[in-house]
């Protein structure tokens, strides 16, 4: 992300106005303060942010660069609803863009609708079927997590830990699943291999908004981590 965040900076030196570079540069900053190991978070949300507007502005009829913005404020903002909007507007430019379908199926998922996310990760994968993305599994877990079937989720998160072992985010989400099942060994396991990645066992970012789906993910993770019983 690192090497990436350089090049687009460069381009971005070169054409101050040019969106996908704007659009991608907000998604480095995004994942290197979201999974980084603790530098300078809040510095990183907030040129995300900042990117992504500035994406809007450049290339305002642009799917790529809106669909990017669009995760980057429903992610990191207070508001999903303008998220959401903006990325069905990257949808009517391009109702065959797979890539816009699948950020549009982590906007539903953080904005309560799992049912959904999961329906429009599906037309990602018809529109690209070879392309697989390794978050599909987390977004197939989450889909069962929240309707609190925790066996079938940790089979889709243990999937995703073997395609990115070091995503503390899936760590957590797997930690939250064996505890809520009573596999506590299993869960201080996970937290234990959460803190040879990273000191932050509660994540600084939580991008789901229903209230309810929040809450169950916390308490489990907290209850992993031995902070309630």
């Amino acid at each position: 992300m690192r090497a990436a965040l350089d090049l687009l900076e460069q381009a971005i030196d070169r054409d101050p106005q040019f969106g996908p570079a704007l659009g991608f540069a907000a998604v480095c900053h995004h994942h290197l303060g979201r999974y980084g190991s603790g530098e300078g978070p809040e510095a990183h949300r907030g040129a995300a942010l900042d990117l992504a507007h500035r994406a809007l502005q450049a290339s305002p009829d642009d799917a790529g660069a809106i669909a990017n913005a669009a995760f980057m404020l429903g992610s990191l903002g207070d508001d999903i609803a303008p998220a959401i909007s903006l990325v069905e507007r990257a949808l009517e430019l391009n109702p065959s863009f797979a890539r816009g379908w699948g950020i549009s199926a982590w906007l539903r998922m953080w904005g309560g609708q799992p049912n959904a996310a999961v329906e429009h990760w599906n037309t990602s994968i018809r529109l690209s079927p070879r392309h697989r993305n390794v978050t599909e599994h987390p977004l197939f877990g989450l889909a069962h997590f929240f309707a609190h079937r925790y066996d079938e989720a940790i089979a889709y998160f243990l999937t995703a830990l073997a395609n990115m072992p070091r995503n503390p985010e899936v760590h957590r989400y797997l930690a939250a699943s064996y505890a809520l099942t009573g596999r506590m060994e299993e869960a201080r396991q996970m937290i234990d291999r959460l803190r040879a990645i990273t000191p932050i066992i509660l994540p600084r970012i939580i991008s789901f908004r229903d209230p309810e789906q929040r809450e169950l993910f916390l308490s489990g993770v907290r209850l992993a981590a031995g902070e309630e019983k």
